[in-house]
């Protein structure tokens, strides 16, 4: 759910239709089926997966083909490219989380046996990455991804523990701030690159990602389980305080992607996609 708008972008494209806006163009239809993660490279290099495995496209998504290399599973439940290096991609699959620097046709193992929920690589330096995981806690590299090192003092609630951490958020600015939640826990805040995270809100949360508005990184912007009611919040004291926002589509349907326009400096232009479309 939480890639629902790279699902709809991605069938938009791939798939014919009578009637495109005027600023889309069809790709070429390759794929049948869904499309569940995208990621572009800083040489417009385009990555997909879906069940079939990893793909690329060098020509605009005209063709395709296999970027899979040695990765050793065909499911992806993360994807992230390096925005400064071309072919340089993190990828999570059930035996890990591996990294290319070519593009997908050699892969290495860079943590082993953890399962991944998302995967951000910090905006002013590309070196910080931050790995949230389903019971490994948070991990972090600091060199690009050549070590990695477990990050998990001061997380503490969730349900399921603090080792199950879900959403993750950098600050645009400074790589050493970051943000993340435990699952159906507390929001925590780290200044120190990962050595500790501090709370930043009494509440609970059933939070699924966060994203910084990069042109005021103290607006933040979250959304939660729909379950737990209104689906998106804002905070605009880095997270201290949390307001619901109107739902996007008039109800407390599930929020899978946010999008904040940078033309508007205050962060009160979004675009959401919802269960409902």
């Amino acid at each position: 759910m939480k890639y629902r708008l790279l699902f709809c972008l991605i069938v938009l494209i791939f798939l014919p239709t009578p009637a495109l806006p005027a600023d889309w163009r069809p790709l070429k239809q390759t794929f049948t089926g869904t499309v569940d993660r995208i990621a572009v490279d800083a040489l417009d290099n385009i990555y997909v997966t879906k069940s079939g495995g990893l793909f690329m496209s060098v020509d605009g998504g005209q063709t395709w083909f296999s970027a899979q290399g040695n990765l050793p599973s065909p499911a992806v439940s993360a994807l992230a490219a390096d925005p400064t290096t071309p072919g340089k991609i993190f990828a999570a699959v059930v035996e890990g989380l591996y990294l290319t620097t070519n593009g997908g046709t050699t892969w290495t193992q860079a943590v082993a046996n953890v399962a991944v929920s998302n995967i951000e690589i910090a905006p002013s330096n590309h070196n910080y990455v931050y790995v949230s995981t389903n019971g490994s806690y948070v991990q972090v590299s600091q060199d690009g991804g050549a070590t990695w090192r477990t990050s998990s003092v001061g997380l503490s609630g969730g349900s399921n523990g603090p080792s199950f951490v879900w959403s993750m958020a950098v600050h645009p600015t400074n790589p050493s701030i970051a943000y993340t939640s435990t699952w159906r826990g507390l929001l925590f805040k780290t200044t120190n690159g990962g050595a500790s995270w501090s709370p930043i809100s009494n509440s609970h949360w059933s939070a699924e990602q966060m994203w910084i508005v990069p042109t005021n990184p103290s607006v933040l912007y979250m959304t939660q389980e729909s379950y737990a009611g209104p689906v998106l919040f804002r905070s605009a004291d880095s997270g201290s305080t949390w307001t619901a926002v109107a739902s996007p589509d008039g109800t407390n349907s599930h929020v899978g992607q946010v999008a904040i326009s940078p033309a508007d400096t205050t962060g009160n232009t979004l675009y959401a996609t919802t269960s409902l479309g």
